[in-house]
């Protein structure tokens, strides 16, 4: 049995994801290959992994302040070591 489609997406990264919502939304019917993840290497490997790590830096560095809000310094606190 065949199937009709109205587009094809090659891809399911960020802009494929796009490009099949916006068909979806205009009423198209729509296949979407992808040979790896969706979501791409933005989502997977890229962009939102490295911002992930940036923010837990971000969050360690402000833990290590705490002495100076008046709370137990990161060093002294038993529940992170």
């Amino acid at each position: 049995m065949q199937k009709h489609y109205d587009i094809a997406v090659i891809d399911a990264g960020s802009g494929g994801l796009v490009v099949t919502a916006s068909a979806k939304r205009a009423g198209l019917s729509v296949a979407v290959l992808e040979k790896n993840k969706i979501g791409g290497k933005c989502l997977h490997t890229g962009c939102v992994p490295s911002k992930t790590f940036i923010n837990d830096a971000k969050v360690y560095s402000a833990a290590k302040k705490t002495s100076s809000f008046g709370l137990p310094s990161f060093e002294e606190n038993k529940l992170l070591n």
